[in-house]
């Protein structure tokens, strides 16, 4: 759920002069934050215009200018506030639960209600990875603490389950970690397509059962193995 290369030089842009003092709003410049989130997960950074955020946000397309210097700006601050947001979530795992099972089960559980909470989130999490392939100049705007910070996590439970001996002997942590990392992005991008989250919810109940070792019924697999 995050980009796992290494991090281009970034730039630097100076802001403009003249800023009036509703730019300092948190409250309007989480409102175009949100309205910006939107239209990227929907409509894709290219199509995206300043025009369509300012018709969401209740603003006029100039006003963002007060806020953003730039789309791809803008495009960096929706993708360092998603990430953070998600891992912030997902960190608190780690801290309330020790055992590998019941970390897995915990961060399905908080993508569930991440999803609930806000459908753009699930949205935004499986579009931006792909514009930062695609448009190179957005790399320089994401912080360098957020490269890697997905894989990174997935690595970390991953590791503290090897550790733990919960894992096989013979099964790799950065295996488990890339595996984590599929189920997860796999699940956002299938919240984006069921819009009452009903299928999303069972699928990821479904996925905590293979991991609890409650899917499949161990009798009838074994009486109709050759």
């Amino acid at each position: 759920m995050g980009p796992t290369s290494s991090r281009p030089s970034r730039r630097k842009t100076a802001r403009p002069l003249g800023r009036p003092p509703a730019a300092e709003s948190a409250e309007t410049r989480e409102r175009i934050l949100g309205a910006a989130r939107s239209c990227f997960a929907e409509l894709g950074y290219a199509s995206t215009t300043n025009r369509d955020i300012g018709e969401r946000a209740g603003l006029t397309a100039g006003a963002i200018y007060h806020y953003f210097d730039s789309k791809d700006e803008l495009f960096g601050a929706v993708t360092e506030q998603v990430v953070t947001r998600i891992f912030s979530e997902f960190d608190r795992v780690l801290e309330e639960s020790s055992s590998f099972v019941d970390r897995v089960r915990g961060l399905l559980d908080i993508a569930i209600e991440l999803h609930r909470e806000d459908a753009s989130l699930a949205r935004f999490s499986t579009v931006y990875p792909v514009e930062l392939l695609r448009h190179k100049d957005l790399a320089d705007r994401v912080p360098a603490e957020l490269w890697g910070r997905g894989l990174g996590f997935f690595h970390q439970l991953a590791q503290d389950a090897a550790d733990a001996g919960e894992l096989q002997p013979d099964v790799s942590p950065g295996a488990v970690a890339n595996m984590l990392l599929s189920i997860t992005t796999g699940l956002a991008h299938f919240a984006t397509l069921d819009e009452g989250l009903e299928e999303h919810t069972a699928a990821v109940l479904v996925v905590e059962r293979l991991f609890a070792g409650t899917l499949v019924d161990q009798r009838a697999a074994a009486a109709s193995a050759p």
